[in-house]
């Protein structure tokens, strides 16, 4: 059966699916949610970007749909047994009384539905560690949200989190970054369950056990993960359960996900705030060697950068940037007390001694620091990626780039 609203009766051992926008109401029996109960006469959003599926608890239940434009449901025949299976490990992590929790896998295994089941079950908050495709709209950042202390479907129901700025949406490229961030934000947040990429091969055996130990995990949850990873992390005296991957996986092409990331870029900078700052530390730039009415000169090691509207005679093999190189990239302002507020540069002086940008949201302290991240954002929020160096440098856009014996370009 499917349809845009009416009443289902749900028998045990199947599922409700449902996509939002939509309402969903108990009018007999129980349901089992993303680790939570629905009993009768209670009732749940599902929001328009997710899907959700729905269980009976006890026997069957009867269950109705109210959905708005693009929402839907039907009835669907598995998931039951792995979902009991997610019931039954959280009820084992809350016996053991473990207060932070990793979960791990590879791309579209459920990690993040994993995640805000277990968070439900715990009580605790989350951090989301995937840059990429960050459940709490913070694309580049590690980000953090204490438990609101009601169910939620999603982490996008969740208080507006707070950001750890990495300035990429690779956890291949930007490892280092990612781990020193979340270690971060496992220190403001205490007890949570961490969200993890779907870097899982080659360098991200290395990279994964990493990455749980600098938020000092209690124990780490497998889902569909390679076995050389569980392995790897044992090996590191962590303690590993293995969960099945979710029932209904979701499956998204490279191109969803940048589609996904653009919509999620076009929100957190629908209503921006615009800071002029002057003072503050802009990391990383090469050093400012001199500056002039037209431009200035910059020593990024053996490369010289000339910044200048007009293409420069001197020094020889030096390289030619106009003024505006940083408009359009990523950037985090730091706050005094800790976190990171999401901005886009508008204008950035030599030496970042005046900078303009549009902030996410206003910063609730004095900002301390701009941090450039490896993005360029067009108008419409398409993504360029540019090489990991320091700034200007970076804004040639050649990874690997080595000067000319000589003469300009």
């Amino acid at each position: 059966m499917a349809g845009t609203g009416g009443c289902v009766d749900l028998p045990a051992g199947r599922g409700l699916w449902v996509a939002g926008p939509a309402r969903v109401s108990v009018e007999r029996g129980r349901l089992l949610a993303a680790g939570f109960e629905l009993g009768e006469g209670e009732e749940v959003v599902v929001r328009a970007t997710r899907g959700f599926t729905f269980y009976p608890l006890g026997g069957a239940a009867r269950v109705c749909v109210a959905a708005g434009s693009g929402g839907g449901y039907r009835v669907v025949g598995e998931g039951f047994r792995e979902t009991l299976e997610w019931l039954r490990l959280g009820e084992r992590l809350r016996g053991s009384g473990v207060g932070r929790v990793a979960v791990v896998g590879p791309v579209e295994a459920g990690k993040s539905t994993l995640t805000v089941f277990l968070a439900n079950m715990l009580g605790v908050g989350v951090v989301e560690t995937d840059v990429g495709q960050n459940e709490m709209g913070l694309p580049a950042c590690v980000s953090y949200s204490e438990n609101p202390g009601a169910p939620f479907l999603s982490m996008e129901e969740l208080p507006r989190p707070s950001c750890v700025f990495v300035g990429h949406v690779s956890a291949e490229k930007a490892a280092t970054g990612i781990v020193a961030a979340a270690a971060e934000a496992a220190s403001r947040l205490g007890r949570f369950v961490a969200d993890t990429d779907g870097f899982v091969d080659g360098l991200g055996l290395v990279y994964k056990p990493w990455l749980v130990e600098a938020m000092g995990v209690d124990a780490v949850v497998a889902v569909g993960a390679p076995r050389q990873l569980a392995a790897a992390l044992r090996g590191r005296g962590l303690t590993v359960y293995e969960a099945p991957r979710a029932p209904l996986p979701r499956w998204r092409s490279r191109l969803d996900r940048r589609s996904y990331r653009s919509r999620l870029w076009a929100r957190l900078f629908s209503s921006p705030v615009t800071l002029v700052l002057r003072g503050a530390s802009v990391e990383p730039l090469c050093g400012l060697e001199e500056t002039a009415e037209d431009g200035a000169v910059y020593s990024c090691g053996r490369v010289v950068l000339v910044e200048s509207r007009r293409r420069p005679e001197g020094p020889p093999g030096a390289r030619w940037l106009r003024p505006g190189w940083a408009r359009g990239l990523v950037a985090g302002l730091r706050v005094s007390g800790g976190g990171d507020v999401p901005a886009l540069v508008e204008t950035l002086e030599p030496g970042g001694r005046r900078v303009v940008v549009r902030a996410a949201w206003r910063p609730g302290g004095e900002v301390v620091g701009l941090r450039l991240g490896w993005i360029r954002l067009s108008e419409n929020y398409e993504e360029t990626h540019l090489p990991l160096e320091p700034y200007p440098l970076a804004a040639l856009g050649r990874a690997g780039w080595r000067p000319r014996v000589s003469g300009a370009v």
